[in-house]
């Protein structure tokens, strides 16, 4: 029986690759009341992958709220456009990284946290993050940043845009 590849260097490859958005995704209700969720499949060499890119929009919030993941069976990119949550990294971070708390738009990239992987096992939690850049303070910013971080195509019809409020805030 030929050995299972180590899982840290699929990812590092699948991170490597270019992907595409597949088919016209459409915003969906998440589990928590008034949430929106975009689940995209990507492709991968023409063909559908396990990976997938979704966005999380939170529209009855004041303040611009979101969430971008690159999922592999879990999250292994995300960027949290949220104002509040507090996030403390972990003991175990690269050197640069704060220790926290902070409650500033932050990401977490893979490079940061590839280290809490197996050569089996993906980690359940990114722990580690990095406070976003201050000149990225809109959604379709964010949106293509993470994109080019994550090495995912924009779609051809643009940055999808946020589902607006169903409330008057």
């Amino acid at each position: 029986m030929p050995a299972r590849r180590d899982i840290r260097e699929v990812v590092d490859e699948l991170l490597a690759i270019e992907k595409f958005v597949a088919g016209q995704p459409e915003w969906t209700d998440s589990p928590r009341e008034g949430d929106k969720r975009l689940l995209c499949p990507l492709l991968v060499a023409g063909e559908v992958s396990d990976a997938t890119l979704t966005i999380i929009s939170y529209p009855r919030v004041r303040e611009l709220s979101f969430r971008l993941i690159l999922s592999y069976s879990v999250a292994i990119w995300r960027l949290d456009f949220v104002h509040d949550e507090i996030h403390v990294n972990d003991l175990d971070r690269p050197t640069g990284l704060p220790s926290g708390p902070f409650e500033q738009p932050h990401y977490h990239s893979w490079a940061d946290n590839r280290r809490f992987s197996t050569s089996q096992k993906l980690p359940e939690r990114l722990k580690n993050a990095r406070i976003l850049a201050p000149n990225i303070r809109t959604y379709a910013n964010a949106f293509r940043w993470f994109c080019g971080e994550t090495n995912v195509s924009v779609p051809d019809g643009g940055v999808p845009e946020l589902p607006e409020t169903d409330r008057f805030l």
